[in-house]
């Protein structure tokens, strides 16, 4: 059987860079926090009563931690009564581990796989809203280390006769939904977020397209073309459907309008044809000031050599075509490269991403950049053209890793920065 302290870290995920401890001083003893590493000496001197410590967690826990304190003094009949409703929020389930504090009991109830704590103690602090309970510990508030002798059955809040290892092993573990809802899982979650950043676009662009409806209405026979240009991309960017921008559009015809979009399969053709382009052209205008990056320069002059030798044709895009594009698009993809480089370095973000899209801690750990296509879109609405220039001159190499888009897991690139930089790269 594993030791103590091993058996905490996988169950408990702590935070081992620092720790907090119970010392005593003159007013009898005080918390005061220890910059120091919680090693596994230190663990298990907390577990076997030699020391009193408290944990913070990590970012992405296994753990969800509640700390049930009588502070009213009222005895263990309401004690036992808050326990209960705090396990009722859960849906009945029991905790995982129990332990006994001056105040009151620690309970902690285990997942199965770790979980940001910005969505786990949120879902937790939806459940238990009212209650006269705290979360804990997070990645800034302590709890202590559970001690083998304050450890109690979950069920009776009797002492247990077994080790901390045991009790431990043979504690359950409940799946993120049995707790919360479904929701929680990073399908869930990724939708919540699309959910979120359509009703943020919605009400970005509400303004904007009342008053271009209202300086439209109504749509006069001739006017229509002129009509479909200015409002589809609005209601696109709005995040409506083609269905709903059709009828949106419909309803702005003249009475007397008997043109060919008075046929609604005819317009909703119309109105999907501009689905197909780019929204809004705003993320285009913001990444002009970074064309003239010479790293861009120099992968779009590259670019443009690798089209040239042997992408000639009829329909072949002037050279100048290719540099301008391809110019936007890595500039684009530089910005972006620095931005997840940025979400790595912050260990919160980065276990809020690895956990809404699998694998990207790994994926990223090996040098790999995901571009998703959302992102490359906005860079450039026709960035599918030009991508495969950019792999061609070695500026991107394809990620080994498969392309999962029911999963959220996109195409992941090795970007070589480096060639395009040196003394030979503009």
């Amino acid at each position: 059987m594993i030791g103590a302290a091993q058996s905490f870290k996988r169950s408990f995920t702590p935070f081992r860079r620092r720790y907090a401890e119970l010392a005593d001083d003159l007013f009898g003893g005080r918390w005061r926090t220890a910059d120091l590493p919680l090693t596994d000496d230190r663990i298990e001197a907390a577990i076997f009563g030699r020391a009193v410590l408290a944990y913070l967690c990590a970012y992405s826990p296994r753990a969800l931690g509640v700390d049930i304190d009588d502070h009213a003094g009222q005895g263990p009949a309401a004690l036992r009564a808050k326990y209960d409703a705090v396990r009722a929020r859960f849906g009945g389930l029991y905790p995982s581990v129990v332990c006994l504090s001056p105040r009151g009991l620690h309970a902690w109830w285990f997942i199965t796989w770790p979980m940001p704590t910005a969505v786990l103690h949120g879902q937790a602090e939806a459940k238990l809203h009212g209650l006269e309970v705290e979360l804990r510990p997070t990645p800034t508030l302590a709890l202590r280390i559970p001690h083998e002798g304050g450890l109690v059955d979950p069920g009776t809040l009797l002492p247990v006769r077994q080790d901390f290892q045991t009790v431990i092993a043979d504690a359950p573990r409940y799946h993120p939904a049995e707790l919360f809802n479904p929701d929680v899982l990073p399908a869930g979650q990724r939708a919540n977020l699309a959910a979120r950043k359509r009703r943020a676009a919605a009400a970005r662009y509400s303004r904007t397209i009342a008053e271009a409806e209202a300086e439209l209405y109504p749509i006069l026979p001739g006017a229509t073309n002129d009509a479909l240009t200015r409002l589809v991309p609005l209601y696109r960017g709005a995040g409506l459907t083609e269905a709903d921008a059709a009828l949106r559009f419909a309803a702005m015809l003249a009475p007397f309008y008997a043109g060919e979009l008075r046929d609604g399969a005819r317009l909703r053709k119309r109105v999907h044809s501009f689905y197909l382009r780019a929204p809004d052209p705003k993320p285009r205008s913001v990444q002009r000031g970074l064309f003239t990056a010479p790293a861009a320069d120099a992968v779009a002059r590259a670019a443009a050599d690798f089209r040239a030798k042997g992408q000639r044709g009829k329909r072949a895009l002037r050279r100048g075509q290719v540099e301008g594009s391809c110019r936007r698009l890595a500039a684009g993809i530089i910005v972006w490269v620095d931005y997840i480089a940025a979400v790595r370095a912050d260990p919160r973000q980065r276990g809020e991403w690895n956990y809404l899209y699998p694998y990207f801690a790994k994926n990223t750990r090996e040098g790999l950049v995901p571009l998703p296509r959302a992102t490359l879109r906005r860079i450039d609405a026709n960035y599918s053209r030009h991508l495969p220039y950019l792999v061609g001159c070695g500026f991107l190499a394809p990620g080994p890793y498969a392309y999962v888009p029911g999963a959220g897991i996109c195409r992941y690139y090795r970007v070589d920065l480096e060639r395009f930089t040196g003394p030979g790269g503009g």
